[in-house]
Order: structure tokens, then C-alpha cells, then sequence
């Protein structure tokens, strides 16, 4: 790139990472504090010496659609905007689906197969709910709607089932459980629950983990 002398003109950067000379930058600040009325020479100028650059530097046209892109995220993020979203989510399906799985969280029962049913107090893993512990087994049968609605890994097995009671493994007990030496195979999870494998085990021991610094924490605060 030449100056007014002819000789090149080292290029410094500017203002979007676009590079520029020295003499277009130098005009620019030559420009900066005129009244526009009388700035109209020099924007010529500026105009003629910036002409060929966008070829040299194609940057320099794309740099109005990620401004824009900015521009548009930035209203996205708005309180406003986000809570028009969060209420317009709430007429969806989706959003009805999982209040309705977080419910059936909440109940703390998995369907288990009346014939074929874990150990109480025995860490297992689970298909929706990680490792967990069952602590009880109420007899009931599951009905049909409810295996399709929450539970359809289980609906092939053709096989009665009754609701048992669990709740999350703690730290200690994922820290003594045994891995099982293999995957488990596909009858095993049609059954629902199986014993862990080591990588299923470090990632429930690191769920753990970090629960147990984030209720630490939260006492630590009172």
C-alpha cells in the first residue's frame, strides 16, 4: 500500500481488526472533529484511497452482518425479551412434556419387573435416573400409559411390572459399589436396572462430588 509519496505505507490495525494504513487512518483523524458541512473534500478523498481496499481485504465488507449478528443477540438477551419467550414456551408441547417428566421425578417410583427384581439397599443403575439405591417395593402394578408416557425403554419387555421406591446413591455408597466387569447388554437394560460400570461410576461419583461442595457452600453461608 503507497503513500502520498508513492513509497509503501506500513499498515497498522484499526478499530473491527481491520487493517489500514497510515495514511488512511492519518485521514481520519485529520476528519474527526470537522463539521460535516465541511468535511465533504476529505470524505472524497478518503473514499478514493479506501477504494481498492476491499478486494485486498474482503473483512472489510462483511463487517455490517456480524454487527448485526451482535446487535440481534443483544436483544434476545433483554429481561423483557426472554420472559416474552419463557411465556410463549409455555403453550408448547414440549414444555408440557417436561413438567410432566419432572412430576414423575418428583414422585421418586420406577417401574421394576415383578419377576426379576434388585436387591434393596444394592446400588444399581437405571436408565432415566442414573445410579441409584431402591429402598422400597410397593407391589403395585404400573399401568400401561404410564410405561408408554415416562418409561418406553421398558414397554418391549413383555413383562408385568410394579413400582419400586429410590433415591440417589450417596458419595460413600458409589465410592464402595463394585463395577461390573462388562456393558450392560440390551436384556439388562429392557429389565431396567443393572450393575454400573466403572465409567457410569465416575461420573455419578463426580455428580457427587460436586453436590456435596455446592451444599457445603450453601451451609457454610448461613
Amino acid at each position: 500500500m503507497t503513500g502520498r509519496d508513492g513509497m509503501l505505507s506500513p499498515s497498522i490495525p484499526c478499530r473491527a481488526g481491520i487493517w489500514k494504513s497510515r495514511t488512511t487512518c492519518a485521514s481520519a483523524r485529520h476528519i474527526r472533529g470537522r463539521s460535516s458541512r465541511n468535511c465533504e473534500p476529505f470524505l472524497g478523498e478518503l473514499g478514493r484511497r479506501t477504494a481498492g481496499l476491499e478486494g485486498a481485504f474482503p473483512l472489510i465488507r462483511g463487517v455490517e452482518a456480524p454487527l448485526a449478528c451482535i446487535e440481534r443477540a443483544a436483544g434476545r438477551a433483554e429481561p423483557d425479551e426472554r420472559k416474552r419467550r419463557r411465556e410463549a414456551s409455555k403453550d408448547s408441547e414440549e414444555y408440557k412434556a417436561a413438567r410432566l417428566r419432572y412430576a414423575e421425578r418428583r414422585r421418586r417410583r420406577y417401574p421394576l419387573p415383578a419377576d426379576d427384581l434388585p436387591r434393596l439397599g444394592l446400588t444399581v443403575a437405571t436408565e432415566q435416573y442414573g445410579i441409584v439405591v431402591f429402598t422400597d417395593i410397593s407391589g403395585e402394578l404400573v399401568d400401561a400409559s404410564e410405561l408408554a408416557a415416562f418409561y418406553p425403554h421398558l414397554i418391549e419387555a413383555d413383562v408385568d411390572h410394579v413400582w419400586g421406591r429410590w433415591r440417589p446413591a450417596t458419595l460413600a455408597e458409589l465410592i464402595r459399589t463394585w463395577p461390573a466387569r462388562r456393558a450392560a447388554e440390551l436384556a439388562e437394560r429392557q429389565r431396567g436396572w443393572w450393575q454400573p460400570t466403572l465409567p457410569e461410576l465416575r461420573i455419578a461419583r463426580q455428580k457427587a462430588r460436586s453436590l456435596a461442595r455446592r451444599r457445603a457452600k450453601l451451609v457454610s453461608s448461613f
